[in-house]
């Protein structure tokens, strides 16, 4: 017989964190920890081992790493399979044994995209050693990381490069994107192309050693799989005297698109371009020059040359020649000669303006000081040609069509003439910088007008003549091909660029196809939105543009102006002299006129007319001495800074006066506004009095006489009087410019204002129309009060502050007011001094009480005494209303109630039925009354009769019992309608109307009880009561009644016989009178006295048959 054992194992999968994992059969989901072999971390592995072990990471868009630190088996006995994937029959990434450590083995995500790794390990039983350990770790595949600069300090220049002098600093910093799971914990390396290198985000370099230095960031993430990205952010030049050339820093592209023309806006296409390297050659003619714009006119640019452009970098220690290609067939026929040599760029723009312009520079060996530059030039053109295919060669003289060239430009020398001298730039001396060609032009602007948004081609070439010696070069400025939209360099003083303050600087961007918008200092200048601005301020400008919406572009300009001179002070002359002709020195004028500006700065001249002094012409030439030739006479002033081109005149007056003789004036009076005898006073109204109005004479006011003696301590306007009341000062007349004088003396006075004091409110009733808050005032009728015993001074009323106090449009007659409460302006005004004051009171009108028509006051009839009196007050509440503070009282005639006469007194009484009274409201605050009429009435009882008692029966003989009290209404009324019938226990409780009783009612009182009825009128609430009398009757006595047997003789054996109730009566009363007696079959008749039974009964019910007995007083 055979046993068969089925084995099935359960493959698991285990999820750690951080734990250990030794070699065993599963799947583990794990990103930490380490991984060892069955016998741990330390022991062995045994004999005979055959285990599979999975291990995946725990997100999806992870994968495996697991790296050994440590790893011997016995080799080629046992050994360890690693696969690629989550089980066996993954690619195999190998098999190990002996001593060979497997390393960091890496999940392939391109063919294992779950990213697990299997690990197979298999012994044999001969032996076994320390095994293997290895780390464990998940990893997600390295994101894109693409490094930028950011900023550094000093900026890059235009074509994106930094510029330096030796020894400088340069601060860098530095960011990068990351395209997947960001840059946390990233780290920034940076290598300075000169040995330096730094860590961090923001860091610095020196760079000590003049060069061309290429700075590179490299940015790592903290990914395990060490990702990185590495990018060139910056080109650093460190410069000296010499400019730097660069061939390899820019392609030719970059140098036209972000060098020469460097614009957003800018069309550019089919950029081409030759040179040595182009024809076998090693010169490349081609590169971008960095310089210090000192030493050399342009910072950077492009450098076209005919031979090595790096050969165009100072100093000049040696000739630039000798290589060799081929011409260019333009520039054989603009120079007649075979060219050689020829370096060029052409591409196709796309003018945003309708002109262009850029700025170079030629430079040469041929430039020698000697023969060849008279006899020898290399050739070079700016060829322009527009879209009907005419062609324009812009590298001419200014104003000619005459090609540069070096025998058209120099100095003179031995061999020939100066030509063209003023556009020679100057020799390069021998070991000097900055360029290494022995002569340079000064800087020329090629230009052209175009037609905005048509298509141009441009060639710029340049070549050796005739021989391939002496090479010549072109220096294009960066950034100055200006295809329009740009607004050049700043204006400023320092550039000598600068106008005169008041002048009009004009900027065009020359897009005026374009949509602009300007700022100034960053804030928008509204209304302005064509290509044209004029700016007349300090200041940077920028604008904006847009062609179309499909490109902007942006450009800003600093402007300054120069500070025109100003005349600060100037002052007339003047002599006291009976001649007609005098000396004069004009020149004291000229400190007055510079006043606090620098005189280094300014020149100051002086003529007879404004005309010469605005056009500089027919000068005083000596001012310290100069004689009149009119009395006065006007002499300008002209004060300009040194260039002549900003200036400004004023002109002043020469004059010869006699002594003054000043008029001694009228007093100055003001009127005292607080009250304390101080005021101010503006002296200067009195000059014209004290001067009688004489041109020249200048009027000066002092505290004492010594001071206007010695003019000192001028007081000035306004002045503040130091005596109170009235004070005298002194006027000192003295001719403007001249050393006459004369006093006078000056009253001041200070006048009191008429008194004030508080003023009651004038108030109304709201008599004449009852509700619309207006009545009538006379004003005038205050007068006495606001005086108060003050004579001389004259009352007007206004509504406005500004009327009183101007003295205007004052009421007159009755005033109507315009709101229930109103302010009136008092102007009270002194007859002799006019002084015034102003004050204020209100004019109210009081709103009358309101008032209420009350319901009528009715009372009942008082049948006691026939007199029936009336609480008026009983109404106060109702006529009132809710209103407080108001007194009512009662009259009896109208009349009487709107003159307070005669107040009703309480209890009030009336001779009739119905009578009116007059109610008068007062207010108690105002006094302000209204009227109102009050109805009395006299209301009848209702007639009431004492009513028969109520009886009932004791049904327990204790004396009390229950009575339906409503028996009795019927008799009460006796046929009277619309009347209430209610019962009382007490009469105080009937009469007042509460505690009504119910029926049936228990009476409290045994036997016999009085209680009370209460008949009150529906309407008017008169009422009247009465007695009812309650009586409790005791029941009849029954006894105990023997049964009344007979024998069954009629017809026996029926059981039945005639039987006479009436012989029980005797038996039944027990001797009680007054009792009735009857007999009945059922106990419901016997209750009811209902059915009873007549004469002899046979009982036929039953044998022996039950009899009811009722027996009643006859009398209750």
């Amino acid at each position: 017989m055979k046993k068969i054992i089925l084995l099935t194992f359960l493959l698991f999968s285990f999820c750690g964190i951080a734990q250990d994992l030794n070699m065993e059969n599963g799947t583990f989901i794990q990103c930490t920890g380490n991984f060892y072999d069955s016998g741990g971390e330390f022991g062995n592995y045994d004999n005979d081992e055959n285990y599979v072990t999975t291990i995946c990471p725990e997100n999806a868009d992870q994968f495996m790493i697991v790296d050994f630190t440590s790893f011997s088996t016995q080799l080629n006995l046992d050994y360890l399979v690693i696969y690629d994937g989550d089980d066996t029959s993954a690619p195999v990434i190998g098999t190990y044994s002996g001593v060979v450590n497997p390393g960091e083995i890496v999940a392939d995500t391109a063919i294992n995209p779950g990213g697990c790794l299997t690990f197979e390990f298999v012994t044999n039983g001969s032996g076994v050693t320390t095994g293997f350990a290895a780390d464990i770790y998940c990893v997600v595949p390295c994101q894109t990381i693409t490094p930028f600069l950011v900023s550094t300090v000093p900026a890059p220049n235009g074509s994106g490069v930094i510029g330096i002098n030796p020894g400088d600093t340069i601060e860098f910093t530095g960011d990068a994107t990351f395209s997947d799971y960001g840059g946390d914990g990233a780290v920034y390396n940076w290598n300075f192309g000169n040995g330096s290198i730094a860590s961090g985000q923001t860091v610095t370099n020196t760079f000590p050693t003049p060069g061309t230095y290429s700075v590179t960031l490299t940015v790592e993430d903290g990914n395990p799989l060490g990702c990185d990205g590495q990018a060139i952010v910056t080109t650093v030049f460190v410069l000296g005297d010499n400019i730097v050339v660069e061939e390899d820093t820019f392609t030719v592209q970059e140098l036209v698109e972000d060098v020469l023309i460097n614009n957003d806006c800018a069309q550019i296409s089919n950029i081409t371009s030759s040179t040595g390297t182009d024809f076998g050659q090693t010169p490349n003619g081609i590169g971008y020059f960095f310089g210090n714009g000192v030493s050399f006119p342009f910072k950077d640019g492009i450098i076209l040359s005919t031979g090595d452009a790096e050969f165009g970098e100072g100093p000049n220690t040696g000739t630039s020649s000798g290589a060799s290609w081929d011409g260019d067939p333009d520039l054989d026929i603009i120079s007649g000669e075979n060219t050689n040599d020829a370096t060029l760029i052409e591409f196709d723009f796309v003018p945003l303006a309708d002109f262009i312009s850029f700025n170079f520079i030629m430079a040469s060996e041929e430039y020698n000081g000697g023969s060849f530059e008279c006899n020898y030039s290399d050739t070079f053109a700016f060829l322009l040609t527009d879209e009907a295919g005419v062609t324009t060669n812009l590298a001419v003289l200014p104003g000619t069509t005459t090609p540069i060239a070096v025998t058209n430009i120099h100095q003179a020398n031995s061999s020939c003439p100066a030509i063209n001298e003023e556009y020679f730039g100057g020799y390069t001396p021998d070991n000097a910088p900055p360029i290494k060609f022995d002569g340079r032009t000064i800087v020329f602007a090629a230009e052209s007008a175009v037609n905005a948004g048509e298509s141009y081609h441009i060639k710029l070439v340049i070549a050796d003549a005739r021989d391939h010696s002496w090479d010549s070069a072109v220096f294009l400025e960066a950034g100055s091909f200006d295809l329009g939209g740009e607004l050049g360099d700043d204006i400023t003083i320092a550039a000598g660029t600068a106008l005169c303050s008041g002048e009009i600087i004009t900027l065009d961007t020359g897009a005026s196809l374009a949509d602009h918008v300007w700022y100034k200092d960053g804030v928008e200048i509204p209304g302005e939105v064509t290509s044209v601005l004029e700016v007349t301020e300090t200041g940077e400008y920028t604008m904006e543009l847009t062609f179309g919406g499909d490109c902007s572009a942006t450009d800003s300009i600093y402007i300054e102006f120069k500070p025109s001179p100003i005349v600060e002070e100037i002052e007339n002359l003047a002599v006291c002299s009976t001649e007609s002709v005098l000396e004069w020195d004009l020149t004291q004028n000229t400190g007055l006129v510079i006043g606090t500006q620098d005189p280094t700065l300014f020149n100051v001249t002086y003529h007879l007319t404004e005309q010469d002094a605005l056009d500089n012409t027919n000068e005083i030439v000596t001012p310290e001495t100069f004689s009149n030739t009119s009395n006065p006479q006007t002499v300008w002033v002209r004060i300009e800074e040194m260039t002549g081109e900003c200036y400004a005149t004023a002109p002043f007056d020469l004059f010869i006066s006699p002594d003054p003789t000043p008029i001694t004036p009228t007093a100055l009076e003001v009127c005292d506004d607080d009250g304390d005898g101080f005021s101010t006073f503006d002296l200067t109204l009195k000059d014209t009095e004290i001067t009688g109005g004489v041109a020249g004479w200048l009027v000066s006011y002092h505290e004492t006489y010594a001071n206007a003696e010695n003019d000192v301590d001028e007081v000035t306007s306004p002045y503040a009087n130091i005596s109170p009341n009235d004070q005298t000062i002194f006027a000192r007349v003295q001719v403007d410019g001249a050393e006459c004088y004369a006093i006078v003396e000056l009253l001041l006075v200070v006048n009191p204002l008429p008194e004030v004091t508080p003023i009651s409110n004038y108030e109304l009733c709201d008599y004449r129309f009852p509700g619309d808050m207006i009545e009538e005032f006379d004003l005038s009728t205050k007068d006495i009060e606001i005086l108060n015993g003050q004579t001389g001074i004259t009352i007007s009323y206004h509504t406005l502050q500004e009327d009183a106090d101007t003295g205007i449009n004052a009421i007159s007659g009755l005033y109507t007011n315009t709101s229930d409460t109103q302010t009136i302006f008092v102007r009270l005004e002194d007859d002799i001094t006019s002084c015034f004051i102003t004050t204020t009171f209100d004019i109210v009108v009081n709103p009358l009480p309101v008032v209420i028509i009350p319901t009528a006051l009715e009372v009942c009839y008082d049948i006691s005494d026939d007199i029936t009196d009336f609480t008026l007050s009983d109404k106060t509440s109702e006529i009132l209303g809710g209103q407080t503070n108001i007194n009512v009282s009662f009259h009896e005639t109208q009349l009487d109630a709107e003159d307070n006469l005669s107040p009703l007194a309480e209890p009030y009484n009336i001779p009739t039925n119905t009578a009116t009274v007059f109610v008068r409201l007062e207010d108690l605050t105002t006094g302000c009354y209204n009227t109102t009429t009050l109805d009395l009435v006299i209301n009848d009882l209702p007639v009431i009769t004492a009513p028969t008692p109520l009886e009932a029966c004791d049904d327990d003989n204790d004396g009390f019992t229950s009575f339906d009290l409503t028996l009795k209404d019927t008799e009460v009324l006796n046929g009277q309608a619309g009347i209430s019938v209610s019962y009382h226990e007490t009469e105080s409780d009937a009469s007042t109307g509460v505690n009504a009783l119910t029926s049936p009612y228990n009476n409290i009182v045994p036997n016999t009880q009085d209680v009370f009825v209460r008949l009150e009128n529906d309407v008017t609430g008169c009422h009247d009561t009465v007695a009812l009398m309650l009586i409790v009757n005791s029941l009849p006595s029954i006894p105990t009644i023997t049964a009344y047997e007979l024998c069954d003789y009629n017809l026996p054996g029926d059981e039945m016989e005639s039987f006479d109730l009436t012989t029980k009566d005797a038996e039944v009363l027990n001797g009680q009178a007054g009792l009735t007696v009857s007999y009945h079959e059922t106990m419901a008749d016997a209750e009811l006295g209902l059915n009873a039974i007549v004469g002899p009964y046979v009982n036929a019910l039953s044998n022996p048959q039950p009899i009811y007995v009722n027996v009643t007083n006859v009398n209750s």
